[in-house]
């Protein structure tokens, strides 16, 4: 029996161990927790994607800007540049650059007079086979920012030849240019012209109303122009698909139009400047056969008359 114990005892060591050595030096399993969170962080911070991210806090704050934007007052730093890829027009918004979309938004929409240009460089070898390259990749970042609210009327893109090289896995920290200034006369008629003939569509296929932020751009640059021409007044038109009964689709039409009209006299409009309507499915823009056209006459219009 005393030769059993201890044979059994023997045995246990012997598994404990064997799962021990298993576990922490085979597998790896057992460092210390602080160390994988801090590869974790690291991971994050070179990670790029060409596309857009999301609006939280930057990432490596205690990190020196890569991009820097000043001119006069004005300035924008971040953390990571955006970036190109060797004869693409996709650019690479790394994760530093997470508010990027938010600070040219709020920038535009404080300074009604600005407007932003942005130039995207090509290098020679590029020349070869694409001179528009560089435009597209300005382009590339405008559809970006108009997705996310922004004028498409007070952005202005254009590219350049520049002598740069790509690193040997095909990108480059830079390469986008941006310089805001003053709108010039003719750039300011057409700005006017989408104000006084808009289309809105996030948040009207629904009953709540939710003002996003291409409504929100267009609620400071609407009281802007009204305050510039005294007499004018804005019709909101309510537009609805075909779904359901024509009496109610006049009803969420005209409920809709009032929302939006309610969301711009918060924004310092009179109520007196603005008039509410609703013209519910009978005026289609697409067939209601898809969904992609039921959507398109789920809109409001907005009109200066």
């Amino acid at each position: 029996m005393k030769n059993f114990l201890l044979a059994f005892f023997v045995f246990l060591i012997y598994s404990v161990f064997g799962m021990w050595y298993h576990a922490c030096v085979i597998k790896e399993v057992c460092q210390d927790t602080s160390e994988v969170k801090q590869e974790a962080v690291i991971v994050d911070q070179t990670e790029e994607t060409p596309v857009e991210t999301d609006n939280s806090e930057l990432i490596k704050e205690e990190s020196e800007p890569s991009f820097v934007y000043k001119k006069g007052d004005l300035e924008f730093n971040f953390p990571d540049n955006l970036g190109l890829k060797s004869n693409s027009d996709a650019v690479i918004f790394p994760s530093g650059t997470q508010n990027f979309n938010k600070s040219i938004f709020d920038f535009l929409n404080n300074e009604q007079d600005k407007e932003l240009i942005i130039t995207g460089l090509y290098n020679p070898e590029e020349a070869k086979t694409d001179k528009q390259l560089g435009t597209k990749r300005a382009g590339f970042v405008k559809d970006i920012l108009v997705n996310f609210g922004v004028n498409s009327n007070r952005i202005t893109v254009n590219g350049k030849e520049s002598e740069f090289n790509f690193e040997e896995n095909g990108t480059y920290s830079g390469g986008i240019l941006f310089d805001f200034k003053d709108i010039s006369e003719d750039r300011l008629k057409a700005i006017e012209s989408g104000i006084e003939n808009k289309t809105l569509y996030s948040g009207f296929g629904s009953k709540e109303f939710s003002a996003d932020n291409t409504l929100q751009a267009y609620a400071r640059e609407l009281k802007n122009y009204l305050d510039k021409y005294p007499t004018k007044t804005a019709s909101i038109i309510g537009h609805t698909d075909s779904v359901g009964d024509v009496v109610a689709n006049d009803w969420y039409g005209m409920e809709r139009a009032k929302n939006v009209k309610q969301y711009l006299e918060s924004q310092g409009i009179e109520s007196r400047r603005l008039i509410a309507s609703s013209k519910g499915e009978t005026e289609p823009i697409e067939s209601n056969a898809t969904l992609e056209g039921r959507r398109k006459n789920r809109r409001i219009e907005i009109k200066i008359n």
